[in-house]
């Protein structure tokens, strides 16, 4: 209750608190879409065969160098 009082007292006070009130919210909505999408995107490309602990050269991702 103090601090709407406050706050009729000084509008523009008021008016900062909200702005960072809102781009708080953008941020966090923000990042939580980051995280999201790359979960969604990322998820249905992991398999067992990414997990394995095979080193032959046939799963190289370098090509040889020749002569």
């Amino acid at each position: 209750m103090n601090k709407l009082k406050e706050y009729l007292r000084h509008p523009a006070s008021f008016a900062v608190f909200l702005l960072v009130i809102i781009a708080s919210l953008i941020t966090v909505s923000a990042a939580l879409f980051i995280v999201v999408y790359i979960l969604v995107k990322g998820i249905p490309n992991f398999s067992a065969k990414l997990f394995e602990l095979d080193f032959s050269s046939k799963k190289s991702v370098y090509a040889p160098v020749g002569d």
